[in-house]
């Protein structure tokens, strides 16, 4: 930039800046006259406003009111005007826009942002406020003056900064003339040279400038002169020096090896590329640095400056000129092994060193590889070279050791003469196949010793190829495996003993286990009965002494079953869906007893964050809970036991049992999940148990891919916690309008009633088929039976059971699993597939079977219940009242159920049958109930509404078969089974429950079973509620 432009710009800035103070103090003045001229305006039109408004507020004289107020909004820097008295508006006119918005009173001109100044006053007579008065002027006006001077402003700014650089331009123009002129002359003393003379004129400063110009111009053209006589002289050194230093350059970047040298104080004054590309150090970094302290490694040091002084004062040094091997330190830290030759350069007063350097790491690194390649060669696995024909070159004493051939003898062979004769010729073809695709070959081969003994060897064969991938040699090693093969088979024959053993051990104890639980049936259950009658209480203590006797041997043999499957690896888990929080509730209710006959408390915590549903093995899981449980309460005295359930957010459940009993010592922990172990003796004594249930727990925990830990302390209790992944199940829960209305009539509707302890209603005349060979069994269940009040008959085969089945109606079915002739697995399936008066008759399962799979294969069977013997009566009675109740097995209705089910068999179900035909597709209990609770009009619109949604419901649950949505047609028979469990469709019900295990399962063969059955069902459920409708509503006209 010119000194001229310069000068117009500073000018103009300083110009600039001074206009803007100005402007802008300028405008800002005008805006605070303004601001206070308006809000002084404000004010008196306010006041002015309260005066004229004062009487006509104080007397709530409105239309006065409102005739000032749209006179004060007639003025047009009036926005509105309102008066208000405690938040009422008493009169107001405006803008309405301004009116709705909130009015925050102005006190700066300069913050309004609305464009209205808002005031306020207060209308006040003796004190008291009687009213308000808000108004707001309109600063449009004063908006647009001050816009206004603004454009003046800047406009009148503007035009004064170009007159300024203007005036500025003519200025510096005639100031910079004589600048210009001694450019002009210093570009021409550039271009030919000193001795160019300035005309001067003037007596100011630029004038003597160009005087001194004028003499410096005289004094150069005289050097200028000088110079040049004296070049030629240096022109001839220079190339002389140049050429030599060309030569020494082309010499020293052609050398391979490292050249360095240094002068007498051992600073580098050249370093070539072969140094730097040895060293790591560019020449740059190099040159300039002590030699000693830059390569020389630490421990060589002072030997190297040593020498160097040595040579220095007297002249000799026995290094110099010789080859040495010695170390060198890179720039990365690493020392290397190099060749070095130091030549002394004499220079007069100076000695300069140079010293040639050759990195020896690659040769180095050669000669161990052949070193190790040597003794690697000479290991004790046999190995052979050939070349690549296939000609042995080459093979170690290893070799010679395994086949018997020595190097002599094998050298320049076919390694042909090692074959067995075992394999043909496909094999070598897939042999060499392999090698010339691949390079490499590894399989088992039979070969042939020396003398003549065949042995199997484990050979691996390698291509070694050159730089164009040409093959060049085989390298082959290869080992005897022939007794490895031997200790296999011996090891396979013994592993299948060993399988044999313990599948004969399982059988053995499945079986002892059966013929135990037969009479240890009989010990419990007779012991129960035998307590439940009138005792003396010396009798009363036998009893309760052999029937404890007769669960804790129970209790033992389940044990060890149970560990005894789990060491064969033949317990397996059976994963279905699940309801985590009611089994963990149950067994909690279950084991409480124990816990209240020492007086402890037992606490539940269930996170709310637990899932309705989840993916596992109940059965086990509720093994391992009863066992972590039951210790628990076992070994605490004072306290009580604490059980949480809660998930993680990884989609595992944990959960902690915790009590304060006896606590564990430190050096006992670890063994503690150990089969067969009991802490202490005294302990074992006065608790008992096996030293299984812990074992047994932490086997099923890793099953499950869970994990188990355990914190104790000594006398103050123990805390274990079991981890496990269980996915729960994500189910869209879709309420249809039924839904809902029967979520709100649930509360009246289907309050559940309590059992009466003598089971009247359920039990009492009941028919059940008793089906078991064991005579000891059958005066045990019989007793029961007969106690209860039901009337039984007995078969002892399946066979007869079949045949009782076929010829009278029964209530419930108990059977028996392992019987001869037929068995009960068999006999049930029989009953469920032929058509019979029996067909859908409840069927529990009563077997001494041990194995958790046994109550799936009865499931499966057709049965709808399991009880294990020997039989806990409780649970027993629990399972009949249950049973029977759900089927509502009244005597007085039996007769008429039988002679309709025996109707339907007898002729097709038809959906125009005569009126009263459907009546038993309806719980009579649960219409009772409904007519009871409900006025009729509210009954009748719920049926109608039920039967609606489960028309379109069937055909959301068929589409859901055809597709195979498994999580849809489970949701939807969820909720039939709901709605039809309320408004009494009992039948509609069970089918409905059905559909919705197997769609749990994912079965479709028993979805598909089921779905067929369900349309004619529903039909028929739809029709008798459509008849009861009908016969409501005449009731009702008739009532009329």
């Amino acid at each position: 930039m010119s000194f001229r432009l310069k000068t117009i710009l500073g000018i103009a800035v300083i110009e600039t800046v001074l206009l803007i103070i100005l402007v802008l103090s300028g405008i800002r003045f005008l805006s605070d006259s303004n601001g206070k001229q308006l809000q002084q305006r404000a004010q008196t039109t306010i006041q002015l406003f309260a005066s004229a408004a004062k009487d006509a507020v104080l007397a709530t004289d409105l239309a006065s009111l409102d005739s000032i107020t749209q006179e004060v909004a007639a003025n047009p820097d009036v926005v509105y005007a309102r008066v208000s008295n405690r938040g009422i508006v008493l009169a107001e006119s405006g803008q309405p826009e301004a009116l709705s918005h909130e009015i925050l009173i102005d006190t700066d001109f300069s913050l309004i942002d609305d464009g209205i100044f808002d005031v306020r006053y207060e209308i006040q007579e003796g004190g008291y406020v009687y009213g308000v008065i808000e108004l707001g002027l309109s600063t449009h006006s004063i908006q647009l003056l001050l816009a206004q001077a603004r454009r003046w402003a800047i406009g009148i700014a503007t035009l004064e900064v170009v007159l300024v650089a203007v005036f500025s331009f003519i200025l510096g123009t005639y100031l910079t003339r004589q600048l210009q002129q001694l450019k002009t002359s210093s570009v021409n003393i550039r271009r030919f040279g000193p001795g160019f003379q300035l005309p001067v004129s003037g007596q100011d400063e630029l004038a003597d400038l160009a005087n001194e110009f004028n003499r410096m111009s005289v004094s150069l053209a005289r050097s200028y002169r000088e110079l040049e006589q004296s070049s030629d002289e240096h022109r001839v050194l220079a190339e002389r020096a140049s050429r030599n230093e060309a030569m020494n350059q082309a010499v020293l970047s052609a050398s391979l090896d490292g050249i360095i040298t240094i002068d007498h104080h051992g600073v580098i004054v050249e370093f070539n590329k072969g140094a730097a590309s040895i060293l790591g150090w560019s020449q740059e970094e190099a040159i300039g640095e002590n030699m000693a302290q830059l390569i020389v490694p630490e421990p060589f040091r002072a030997a190297h400056n040593n020498g160097m002084a040595h040579y220095l004062a007297t002249g000799e040094g026995p290094v110099l000129g010789k080859r040495l091997e010695l170390q060198a330190l890179l720039k990365s830290g690493k020392i290397i092994p190099i060749e070095i030759a130091i030549s002394p350069i004499d220079l007069g007063e100076h000695t300069f060193f140079t010293a040639f350097i050759r990195d020896l790491s690659a040769r180095k690194k050669a000669e161990e590889e052949q070193r190790l390649a040597a003794q690697a060669f000479e290991s004790i696995e046999p190995i052979f070279i050939t070349d690549s024909k296939g000609c042995i070159l080459r093979v170690n004493s290893a070799f010679s050791n395994v086949t018997g051939y020595s190097r002599q003898e094998v050298t320049g062979k076919n390694p042909s003469i090692l074959s067995s004769g075992r394999h043909d010729k496909a094999f070598y073809l897939s042999l060499w196949e392999a090698l010339l695709a691949k390079g490499q070959w590894s399989g088992e081969i039979y070969n042939r010793r020396k003398n003549g003994e065949i042995y199997l060897q484990r050979l691996t064969i390698t291509a070694v190829r050159d730089e164009r991938a040409v093959t060049s040699h085989y390298i082959a090693h290869f080992i005897d495996i022939s007794e490895q093969k031997a200790n296999e088979i011996s090891l396979k024959q013994a592993r299948k003993l060993a399988e044999q053993a313990s599948e004969a051990k399982s059988r053995f104890l499945a079986t002892m286990s059966h013929e135990i639980r037969s009479p240890l049936n009989a010990v419990i259950t007779m012991s129960s009965l035998l307590l439940e009658s009138k005792l003396d209480a010396e009798q009363q203590r036998f009893a309760d002494i052999v029937n404890q006797g007769g669960q804790t041997l129970m209790a033992l043999i389940n044990n060890i079953l149970d560990f005894s499957k789990i060491e064969s690896d033949h317990l397996k888990l059976t994963a279905a869906w699940f309801d985590l929080k009611f089994t963990v509730e149950s067994i909690v209710e279950l084991l409480a007893c124990q816990a209240d006959l020492k007086q402890l408390e037992v606490n539940l915590v269930i996170s709310p964050r637990i899932a309705h549903q989840y993916w596992g093995d109940e059965l086990r899981i509720r093994q391992i809970l009863t066992n972590l449980i039951s210790n628990a309460i076992k070994f605490t005295d004072q306290g009580g036991v604490s059980v949480r359930v809660y998930p993680e957010l990884d989609a595992r459940m944990v959960i902690e049992v915790e009590d304060t009993g006896i606590g564990i010592d430190s050096t006992h922990q670890q063994d503690i999940f150990a089969e067969f172990v009991q802490l202490e003796n005294d302990d074992s004594r006065r608790f008992g148990g096996t030293g299984l249930g812990l074992a047994i727990t932490q086997r099923l925990v890793d099953m499950m891919d869970g994990q188990i830990t355990m914190t104790s302390e000594m006398d103050k209790g123990t805390c274990f916690k079991v981890t496990l992944p269980l996915r729960n199940q994500e189910v869209e829960k879709v309420r249809s309008q039924l839904d809902v209305k029967r979520r709100i009539a649930a509360c009246t509707l289907n309050q559940p009633s309590s059992v009466d302890q003598n089971n009247d209603l359920s039990t009492k005349q009941a028919q059940v088929l008793l089906v078991e060979d064991n005579p000891t069994n059958q005066a045990v269940a019989l007793a029961l039976l007969t106690k209860e009040g039901i009337e039984n008959d007995i078969a002892e085969n399946g066979e007869v059971a079949l045949a009782l089945a076929q010829a009278k109606k029964f209530d419930l079915i108990l059977m028996d699993l392992a019987m001869p002739i037929m068995n009960g697995i068999d006999a049930t399936k029989k009953i469920r597939e032929q058509p019979g008066i029996n067909q859908t008759t409840t069927i529990i399962a009563m077997t001494a079977n041990a194995f958790a799979e046994d109550k799936q294969r009865c499931l499966d069977a057709g049965m709808d219940d399991y009880i294990a013997k020997p039989l806990d009566v409780k649970l027993f009675r629990q399972k009949l009242t249950h049973w029977l109740e759900k089927k509502g097995q009244h005597k007085e209705l039996r007769g008429k159920r039988e002679e309709t089910e025996q109707k339907e068999y007898r002729q097709a179900s038809s959906v125009q049958a005569e009126p009263g035909a459907y009546q038993d597709m309806l719980d009579s209990k649960v219409m009772t109930q409904l007519v009871n609770d409900l006025s009729q009009d509210v009954l009748l619109k719920i049926i109608k509404l039920y039967i609606d949604e489960t028309e379109k419901r069937m055909r959301v649950m068929a589409e859901a078969v055809k597709q195979r949505h498994w999580t849809l047609l489970e949701s939807e028979a969820h909720q039939l089974k709901s709605s039809s469990g309320s408004i009494g469709t009992t039948r509609l019900q069970q089918k409905a429950l059905a559909i919705e295990l197997a769609a749990r399962a994912e079965d479709r063969a028993e979805a598909e079973r089921h779905s067929s059955d369900l349309l004619p069902l529903c039909q028929q459920s739809i029709l008798g509620l459509k008849q009861f409708v009908e016969e409501r509503e005449d009731d009702a006209t008739t009532a009329l």
